[in-house]
């Protein structure tokens, strides 16, 4: 299950996600944790930014993969509901972090989300650790960064109810931010869980594409925010994703070609891809060498774009249907 949080202003939004997790914490016996990502920075760092409650307990989740220190391994922070200044300061936190598109490029989000279990943290941190390390079918063991919000907002829709199960396994629930600063819940229904400890299962083919195409998407959505991630609407991750795999389809391999015509998609109609004035100048780029960007000048702004939005709009999709080329040209 997923659901993302309300439009607010930044300090209402950040009040009322405070609230939703003090009141959960209240009404359960499960413990209460902060789920932190310093891997692109240092543990010290992170700690130094929360301003961590001394009597707080911390956890490393021990990711046992090469090259990756405990300085730069999540660590899992217990809260109780009388912390609720520290708790909106991490909440805070991890608003502002996303909110410079250049900046989270360099430095990631260290934010992970907030994490409700009744288990012991060292069990949790272990599981976290169990489901971090997967085969990829032609790269060997990799590392999926389930800590880093972006990579468990991106490829939960992917995940079958099995493979949801085993990713939260002793997880009661697990809250993110997302990129509209509302609250994402994860949970699977209670009698549901896992009451043992399992590995994730393999990912599909399909499932590692997705995974490999995250980084473009976030990029995208970097872009596409600009600054105010208020104004992205509701469903931005699937908008996004699927300007990402139109430009895909046509055979884009550069990221700054793919990241161009994903833009242009997201701006005139989430079909473009589709329409064939693109495709032909897609092609004859490709073709050429001449580059995308100039190429897609060739069509003129705005009145090319505009007929191309029309002519998408009047056409639906339908099964080995395609806007017809002399049509186009009228």
């Amino acid at each position: 299950m997923s659901r993302a949080g309300s439009l607010a202003q930044p300090g209402k939004r950040n009040h009322d996600g405070v609230a939703s997790l003090l009141t959960r914490a209240a009404q359960s016996s499960a413990g209460a944790y902060l789920l932190v990502d310093p891997f692109l920075a240092t543990w010290r760092q992170a700690r130094d930014r929360l301003r961590i409650p001394v009597s707080n307990d911390v956890t490393v989740v021990k990711v046992g993969y090469a090259g990756i220190t405990d300085d730069h391994c999540p660590h899992l922070i217990r809260w109780k509901s009388r912390d609720d200044t520290w708790l909106r300061h991490s909440m805070m936190l991890a608003d502002e972090e996303q909110a410079d598109g250049g900046q989270e490029s360099v430095k990631g989000l260290m934010i992970s989300g907030w994490l409700f279990s009744d288990e012991a943290p060292a069990t949790i941190a272990h599981h976290l650790a169990r489901i971090s390390t997967l085969r990829h079918p032609k790269a060997g063991r990799c590392y999926l960064r389930w800590a880093d919000r972006r990579v468990l907002e991106w490829m939960w829709p992917s995940f079958s109810s099995c493979q949801r199960r085993r990713l939260l396994g002793p997880i009661n629930a697990w809250y993110t931010l997302n990129r509209r600063g509302g609250l994402i819940e994860y949970q699977t229904p209670k009698e549901e869980r896992e009451s043992e400890e399992h590995f994730l299962p393999p990912l599909t083919v399909e499932q590692w594409k997705r995974a490999e195409q995250g980084q473009l998407v976030q990029t995208l959505l970097r872009g596409w925010a600009g600054g105010n991630t208020e104004a992205l609407p509701e469903d931005y991750l699937l908008q996004a994703g699927n300007a990402i795999q139109g430009a895909l389809t046509l055979g884009l391999s550069r990221q700054r070609d793919v990241l161009l015509l994903a833009g242009y998609t997201l701006q005139i109609h989430p079909r473009l891809a589709e329409h064939p004035s693109v495709i032909e100048v897609v092609q004859r780029s490709r073709k050429t060498g001449v580059p995308l960007q100039a190429a897609l000048q060739e069509i003129e702004d705005p009145s090319g774009w505009e007929r191309i939005r029309k002519e998408l709009s009047e056409h639906a999709p339908r099964q080995g249907a395609a806007i017809d080329r002399k049509e186009s040209a009228t």
